[in-house]
């Protein structure tokens, strides 16, 4: 009898509340693509207006952008819980091109677009920069970061950021060269099946740094051992060890005694 009492009154509440125009209703949030700023050779601070969060508790609010109205590359997703202006830092750009870009916001219930906006990034300031390439040999605890450096004959140091964020978190050990060329490095001690961000860094002896692009990669899964020539040499000494003992018992089978 109390539970028929409880539902009764849940439906009476939800009628009351109903009619009061109390219902939750999220509609598509509203974005507005606003001029870029601090533009360099290789980077930029991009900027929007989250003015309508669509009657949610927050959204989601990044930038696409790239060469072409297609974009092709996109910041990470910050949420947001209020309407009011948001801005990201984007670098690794190529000097002297004209980039499209808009801002996007997404909601619990739809996504939407800013408008299209484009600016042009300006000649190299320095005399170098830097590359982001494809990492390669990827495996569930390791990966190799590729890069590109031009440098000319100048005394460079290189190094890459990655984490599981585009804030990164972790460098890899600078390594200098005095040339102009492809830079890779290894990194271990990751977790299987994660994305991880990272970027290529590059700094001169005037201690101006310049990045590359973010890019990402995705470790496997499942155990991945590899063992280390100590290891490799006690193992191989207790396989000795089992065939002995197999030996052995073979003999004691066999024996007329």
């Amino acid at each position: 009898m109390t539970a028929i009492n409880l539902k009764i009154s849940s439906v009476i509440a939800l009628a009351l509340l109903m009619s009061a125009g109390f219902v939750l209703a999220f509609t598509v949030p509203q974005a507005q693509t606003n001029s870029a700023t601090n533009i360099q050779d290789v980077s930029v601070t991009l900027g929007g207006n989250l003015y309508d969060l669509g009657g949610d508790y927050s959204s989601n609010v990044w930038f696409q952008y790239g060469t072409t109205t297609s974009y092709g590359y996109e910041t990470i997703r910050i949420s947001q819980n209020y309407a009011g202006y948001f801005n990201q830092n984007v670098y690794g750009l190529s000097p002297n091109t004209t980039y499209h870009f808009r801002a996007v916001v997404q909601n619990s219930y739809a996504i939407n677009y800013g408008q299209d906006v484009t600016f042009t990034t300006s000649g190299l300031t320095y005399n170098f920069y830097a590359q982001t390439n494809a990492a390669t040999n990827i495996y569930n605890n390791r990966a190799t970061l590729n890069g590109y450096v031009y440098g000319g004959t100048y005394a460079i140091a290189v190094w890459f950021q990655y984490g599981t964020s585009a804030n990164y978190g972790y460098a890899s050990n600078n390594q200098q060269i005095n040339y102009s060329g492809s830079v890779s490095q290894t990194i271990s001690n990751l977790t299987q099946n994660t994305t991880y961000h990272y970027r290529t860094l590059a700094q001169n002896s005037n201690g101006q740094v310049v990045y590359g692009r973010d890019m990402t990669f995705v470790t496997g899964g499942g155990a991945y051992y590899q063992p280390s020539s100590y290891s490799a040499g006690v193992l191989e000494t207790i396989k000795q060890m089992l065939v002995l003992i197999q030996q052995m018992l073979n003999n004691l089978q066999y024996s007329p005694y």
